[in-house]
């Protein structure tokens, strides 16, 4: 294992929280009439020298000017389970020598915030102050999406080994990287994060200035929305989500638990990629049908009972769909007292919190995904136990996609950038692009196979006789097909990144076109041939610059013709000498020799 590089890492975690304790440093600074200010400063301040020091000795004494080794799958699991116990212990300073508690009970108020568990030990939340108040939501808030995708977003040191951490702090059976850079991907990811708490604060904060409900300031709004989107569920009133007493606010806070329950890489696609694909989504299906049916068990089952916060028709069905909801994002946030539903209800609920929301989400439990997998494995088992000689397809036709589709969009995007329209545009050697035959295949199953995984993956093999065809097709437009003939289509959304150890040959029988609409950067190290057995023609619409710091050497067997349009000046910073082996006719309207 490498341990110099998993303590460095360490340090630089608790770097990166002692600085965060400057947060609620500045809220404790603005509500300095709280009735224990001075105490809540000191400590707070202390909390924070501590934990400084502490990441500072850590880097600096794991400190090595030799290039860093690359993290190990050990590794990386070593660094995302030490990071979560240290955090959780630095985290519990600030409790620890503000209030009462020893440290026993702030360590496990901060591991709950740290792991967004949502449990407390503090029975009065609302005697904390501000300061402390904050820390506490903002413990959940890097919790929620993870230190360590944090760390990754914002230290290049971490790009080495990124991947190992990523994967070992995802919380899913597949850690999805949604661009090619496990650090892009952080920044994605955080980026969504933020967005998100950020929308709901605004929302929240003006319905309480609009709406003239005192307890929602913007303090309140903050910490709620850390502890929503974070489905962590710290509240900073006793009653939870009762204190605002607003059904206007109650429905914000469902939306917003709703959206944090759902897998990050749909939120991705939609607000970075421009494409509504959560209905598109298996396991965002099997949680919107779980949502509306749960909220319909709740509501059947408080109906026709008397309880005393749910009088009206309508309260039931807020109540019935904020715990649906609460429970299913394991927010664990509380609108009234669902001890008293009955115990069909506490068995769903507790169900509900076991699994979870959806992969790649801020949510606890299973995660839903994995328990579809055990469900079908079950299934799958309990079908060849009934009938052990049964033969059962294993690929199905979906329908999908549409490769015709795609392919034209790919030969209308190169047609557009390669033929000559206009003044500004570029051509290929041919000087235009002409769109291939149709290869869409109307056949279904059995000689059309298409495969689709969870994540909206497609792999197909078509057997039609005259239209076979090989397809692959990755959920975010990047795909590959082979047709009948043989030709192969690319089309690739993202970049492109080839990393050859040895040598590269390419070898064209035909023409060979290369269309760019932006720059092209040729670097070699070594020398650079160019063989040309026809005509060599060069069109530059801009300037042309050469640098040479060697010589140069030109061998022409046959005439050269020059025509300059423009002046022509030529500075020898040496000897010159111009020698014709025939006559040398100089012409000009006046000469003149210096």
């Amino acid at each position: 294992m490498n341990y110099r590089s998993v303590v460095n890492i360490l340090g630089f975690i608790l770097i990166l929280l002692g600085i965060s304790m400057v947060f609620s440093i500045g809220w404790t600074l603005y509500y300095h009439d709280d009735t224990h200010y001075y105490r809540d400063l000191k400590a707070l301040l202390k909390s924070m020298f501590i934990t400084l020091l502490s990441g500072t000795i850590l880097v600096f004494g794991t400190f090595s000017k030799r290039k860093r080794k690359e993290l190990s799958v050990r590794d990386g699991f070593a660094i995302v389970a030490l990071a979560w116990i240290f955090m959780a212990a630095f985290s519990a300073l600030p409790y620890y020598f503000s209030t009462d508690f020893n440290y026993i009970d702030s360590f496990f108020e901060a591991m709950s915030g740290i792991t967004t568990t949502g449990a407390s030990i503090i029975s009065d939340i609302e005697s904390l102050s501000h300061g402390i108040l904050f820390w506490r939501s903002y413990t959940q808030f890097i919790g929620g999406m993870g230190i360590i995708v944090f760390s990754i977003a914002i230290l290049p040191l971490l790009g080495f080994g990124g991947v190992q951490l990523f994967k070992a702090e995802v919380a899913g059976p597949t850690a999805d990287k949604l661009t090619p850079r496990i650090k892009q991907t952080a920044k994605y990811l955080w980026g969504i994060y933020l967005g998100l708490i950020i929308l709901q604060t605004l929302v929240m904060w003006i319905e309480g200035w609009l709406l003239g409900i005192d307890k929602l300031n913007l303090f309140h709004a903050l910490c709620h929305s850390f502890c929503t989107i974070s489905t962590a569920g710290f509240s900073t009133y006793n009653s939870s989500i009762a204190a605002f007493e607003s059904p206007i606010v109650t429905w914000t806070v469902i939306f917003f638990m709703f959206l944090s329950a759902v897998n990050f890489t749909l939120h991705f696609l939609f607000f970075v990629k421009g494409s509504f694909s959560y209905l598109k989504n298996p396991e965002f299906k099997v949680y919107f049908r779980i949502i509306i049916g749960v909220s319909v068990f709740f509501f059947l089952s408080i109906y026709k009972s008397s309880i005393p916060d749910l009088t009206t028709t309508y309260s039931k069905i807020e109540s019935s769909v904020f715990y649906a909801v609460s429970f299913m994002s394991t927010t664990g946030f509380t609108l009234t007292n669902y001890s008293d539903w009955g115990n069909s209800s506490q068995i769903v609920v507790f169900i509900l919190l076991f699994v979870g929301g959806c992969a790649g989400s801020t949510t606890g439990g299973i995660k839903l995904i994995r328990t579809l997998l055990v469900l079908k494995y079950l299934k799958s088992i309990l079908r060849k136990l009934i009938h052990p000689k049964g033969v059962y397809p294993t690929t199905k036709y979906v329908g999908k996609p549409d490769t015709n589709l795609l392919a034209q969009e790919l030969v209308s995007e190169h047609a557009s950038n390669s033929v000559k329209t206009s003044t500004d545009s570029w051509s290929t050697a041919s000087g235009s692009a002409e769109q291939p035959a149709s290869t869409q295949s109307s056949a279904k199953y059995p000689t059309n196979h298409v495969y689709e995984t969870e994540s909206g993956h497609y792999v197909e093999f078509d057997d039609t006789a005259g239209n076979e065809r090989i397809h692959l097709y990755h959920k975010m437009g990047t795909f590959i097909e082979i047709d009948s003939a043989g030709n192969v289509i690319i089309k690739t959304v993202g970049n492109v990144t080839n990393i050859v150890a040895g040598n590269m040959d390419t070898y064209v029988k035909g023409n060979y076109s290369v269309s760019a609409g932006g720059n092209i950067d040729i670097y070699a190290k070594g020398n650079l041939t160019e063989k040309v057995d026809g005509n060599v023609k060069i069109t530059v619409k801009g300037n042309v610059e050469s640098a040479i710091t060697g010589s140069l050497t030109e061998e022409v067997t046959m005439d050269v013709t020059q025509d300059y349009k423009v002046n022509l000046t030529t500075t020898i910073g040496a000897l010159g000498s111009i020698k014709a082996s025939a006559a040398m006719v100089v012409g000009g309207s006046s000469i003149s020799f210096n």
